[in-house]
């Protein structure tokens, strides 16, 4: 995304709750977009162009001189949902089952599961990338929030074992996701080009790594947990509404 000279401050949170109307599918798929773009580096300029080839909403919003591809109220959804996404993976690594809010499992649900399936993606990595999210919001001033480990040196990054690890899973994660979430031309090779240009910059050591997406277990468990209060409370509902 172009930045400007001074980088917008956050996004104002004010809780909100999405709209039964809103394509939760494509809304996840173009916020999924926006934030690979982000992560990658992808010019506002470069991302319209490839959006123009797709069936995608084509708008770019401008927001004290940095541009994104969701509007001010579609970030504030999005963090709301990511903000869910970080209550709901602490409470469960906590054990704290008890503190899961009905909100929040029914917005994890039908903003990320059920999404998920249709488009044949991994609900946990998506979850993962949610959180960061939730710490940079896609403002320039914070892209070393877009990747484990790249608030610390760079020099560090580039001995650490781990941090070259996480990095190259992370990645190749990433490139697997841009295959079902841009099935079009220019736009999947736009955000893989995006990819493989992090890739020669910040990878020094490469590892022999299985091209899978890569799961990370706090996430996972978490959307087991949902989904199983999802499944023990829809016969309730149903009996009460026959």
């Amino acid at each position: 995304m172009s930045v400007s000279d001074h980088p917008p401050p956050p996004y104002t949170h004010t809780p909100t709750v999405m709209k039964a109307s809103l394509d939760n599918t494509i809304f996840l798929q173009r916020s999924i977009i926006e934030i690979l773009a982000f992560a990658y580096k992808i010019s506002s300029t470069e991302l319209s162009a490839a959006l123009q080839a797709t069936t995608l909403p084509n708008i770019i919003y401008t927001k004290d001189n940095t541009s994104y591809s969701l509007s001010a109220v579609e970030h504030e959804n999005l963090f709301e949902l990511a903000q869910a996404v970080r209550r709901c993976t602490d409470r469960v690594a906590k054990n704290n089952y008890s503190l899961l809010s009905t909100s929040d499992i029914a917005l994890i649900h039908s903003n990320i599961i059920k999404p998920c399936q249709e488009l044949g993606i991994t609900a946990a990595y998506i979850c993962y990338l949610l959180s960061y999210y939730s710490k940079h919001r896609c403002n320039p001033s914070k892209h070393h929030l877009a990747f484990a480990y790249f608030s610390t040196s760079w020099l560090w990054r580039r001995r650490s074992d781990i941090a070259q690890t996480t990095l190259q899973k992370q990645m190749i994660s990433d490139d697997i996701l841009v295959e079902y979430i841009a099935p079009w031309d220019a736009l999947r090779v736009l955000l893989g080009t995006g990819i493989s240009r992090m890739r020669v910059r910040h990878v020094h050591v490469t590892r022999s790594l299985e091209r899978t997406t890569y799961g990370w277990v706090s996430q996972k468990n978490m959307l087991e947990v949902v989904e199983q209060r999802v499944s023990h409370d829809a016969p309730a509902q149903d009996e009460s509404n026959s």
